[in-house]
C-alpha cells in the first residue's frame, strides 16, 4: 500500500481483503467456481489498490462490507427457510 494511507486503513482494506477471499473459498467450494471467485475477488481489490483518497478507500470497503453481508444474509434466508434449500424457491 502507499505510504500516504494511514495504517489504520490500509490493515482495514487487508482485513476486507481477506474476508471477501475466505468468503470466495466457501461459496467456490460450494458452487464449483472457486478459483473464478477468487480471482474476482482480486481483480476488485487490485483495480483499486493505488486509490489513495480516503473517501473512495471508504466508498470501496463500504461496496465489500455490503457484498459480505448480502452473502451472509443469503445463506441466512436459506438455513432459515429449509423447502427453498431443496427447490431452490424463496418467498
Amino acid at each position: 500500500m502507499n505510504n500516504a494511507i494511514p495504517p489504520h486503513i490500509a490493515q482495514s482494506a487487508r482485513n476486507h481483503f481477506r474476508e471477501c477471499m475466505r468468503r470466495a473459498d466457501y461459496i467456490g467450494a460450494k458452487k464449483g467456481n472457486r478459483e473464478a471467485l477468487r480471482n474476482l475477488v482480486r481483480y476488485q481489490f487490485r483495480s483499486n489498490m493505488h486509490e489513495t483518497d480516503p473517501i473512495k478507500i471508504q466508498e470501496c470497503k463500504d461496496a465489500a462490507v455490503r457484498g459480505l453481508f448480502n452473502h451472509m444474509f443469503y445463506e441466512a434466508s436459506n438455513m432459515s427457510d429449509p423447502l427453498s434449500r431443496w427447490t431452490g424457491i424463496h418467498d
